[in-house]
């Protein structure tokens, strides 16, 4: 276990109300409705975060950064290939309904000519420290659990939430930790990142697209990085819309320039696509390929959102594209000590060997569906269970994946609901990486953007923030 930072649990209670009210700092509180009418309208709520941070090893987030930049151009580089994609995704195009709508999408926008070669990819791979790999003595103890690379959420929390550690550490007498934390703005890298992309588009009038969820409420973090653009460049319009409401009000000139309520558009920011609830109609299907027809820039294109399924991570563990677009060995070799064992389900075989794998030892895998987001996973006897009742072409579209079992340390949740009290937690650290390339294959930025943590309570297998099972975090070095 981490030695995590002591405080007097004598003062909790005053420690819980110096953590509640300096949230107000952070992009975590947000309103509960956006609907007038509604009687929250005013009510405001917060997302769960830690006291304190928590301790992450130094050298395990330099060997992450060290791999990121060549993540960024192997996907920039993968963007390019349909067929490579196609051969990933395959066996779940057919069966999945929102997979094979998007790859349609994705076929169509590159049948335009002249479409638009740039693109901006944000993206994110999350880590667990592993505690086998520490007894081993692995290279690193590091093990990738997803690769995000579409609509990467939570961008603008880390800077603010490590002032709110900063002032906790004060407050709990923990100064010396201080200088410990991370200093690198995520924050300023995505924002920055959006607007160099935005120039790129060539006309300083143009303005910026935020593709958002149905959901009834605002993700904060949304207009945290709004008002940043604003300061920089406050000509630009920073508009926010659903996909229903892009059908509705969206429309391409003869050149494709995309045009919102008569304001032209230079980049298309997607915080939104990735979950079916995203597509109510057929109609928002259609807005998304409009969206993709035009001549805006993306951050990103479709074929991000493609590669961030777990089918294509799992192609990417058992095939030879690391080694076909890297050059670099020792990179290679790097990024595949982060592998952990990956299995898909085929038609053209009886997969016994998952089936032995699952029924020898069922509690060290996890079965992962191809929707993103938390609460999508199975683990335990809940596979064996599914696995036995579901039919054998469904289970193409899932990953068997070792299961990884992370090192702990304690901290207390601040949450809405739940009691604040010490528990034992699991730290997921979340590396960003920032690139912006063509599809002649030209880079014009690539770079590691910061960090993200979120730690959970390490007696639930799931830890999404929104359902209520993990909590932002920072980080203080060990």
């Amino acid at each position: 276990m981490l030695k995590s930072i002591e405080i007097d649990e004598t003062k909790l209670d005053e420690y819980i109300l110096c953590a509640r009210d300096a949230c107000f700092r952070t992009g975590l509180p947000y309103f509960s409705s956006n609907n007038k009418t509604d009687k929250d309208f005013y009510k405001l709520e917060f997302l769960p975060f830690t006291l304190v941070p928590s301790p992450f090893p130094r050298r395990e987030l330099d060997f992450a950064i060290k791999i990121q930049n060549a993540w960024n151009i192997l996907l920039m580089k993968c963007s390019n290939n349909l067929n490579l994609i196609y051969e990933a995704l395959k066996e779940i195009i057919d069966k999945d309904e929102m997979t094979s709508k998007l790859w349609q999408i994705c076929k169509k926008a590159n049948q335009e000519e002249n479409k638009q070669p740039i693109t901006l990819n944000i993206m994110r791979l999350d880590y667990l420290i592993d505690k086998n790999k520490i007894s081993n003595g692995s290279k690193t103890a590091l093990s990738q659990v997803e690769i995000n690379s579409f609509a990467c959420g939570g961008c603008g929390v880390p800077d603010k939430l490590k002032e709110l550690h900063k002032y906790m550490l004060h407050i709990t007498d923990n100064d010396e930790f201080i200088h410990k934390m991370d200093t690198t703005s995520l924050y300023d890298n995505i924002v920055d990142s959006l607007l160099e992309a935005w120039s790129l588009y060539g006309n300083p009038n143009a303005h910026i697209l935020l593709v958002i969820r149905n959901v009834k409420f605002t993700y904060s973090d949304h207009r945290l990085i709004e008002y940043r653009i604003f300061e920089k460049v406050p000509t630009i319009k920073f508009l926010r819309l659903k996909f229903s409401e892009i059908y509705e009000r969206a429309k391409l000139d003869d050149k494709r320039r995309l045009f919102i309520d008569g304001h032209e558009i230079g980049l298309i920011y997607y915080r939104a696509g990735f979950d079916p609830t995203d597509y109510l109609s057929e109609e928002d299907y259609e807005a998304r390929l409009l969206l993709e027809r035009s001549m805006a820039i993306k951050a990103p294109r479709i074929e991000f959102q493609l590669m961030t399924s777990k089918k294509f991570q799992q192609y990417l563990y058992e095939s030879r594209i690391l080694e076909e677009y890297i050059d670099d060995k020792e990179i290679v070799d790097s990024i595949r000590s982060t592998f952990v064992k990956q299995y898909c389900f085929r038609k053209e075989s009886k997969n016994e060997k998952i089936f032995e794998l699952v029924e020898k030892d069922y509690e060290n895998w996890v079965l992962k569906s191809p929707r993103e987001g938390r609460c999508h996973n199975l683990f335990g006897q809940d596979i064996k269970n599914f696995l036995s009742k579901t039919d054998r072409e469904e289970l193409e579209k899932y990953v068997l994946m070792e299961r990884i079992k992370p090192i702990e340390s304690t901290n207390f949740v601040i949450h809405q609901i739940r009691k604040c009290q010490k528990i034992h937690m699991n730290c997921e650290l979340g590396v960003f990486g920032i690139a912006i390339g063509d599809s002649s294959g030209n880079i014009h930025l690539n770079k590691y953007g910061g960090c993200l943590l979120k730690s959970k309570d390490a007696n639930f297998n799931e830890g999404g923030i929104m359902a209520g099972y993990g909590a932002f975090d920072s980080i203080y070095f060990v």
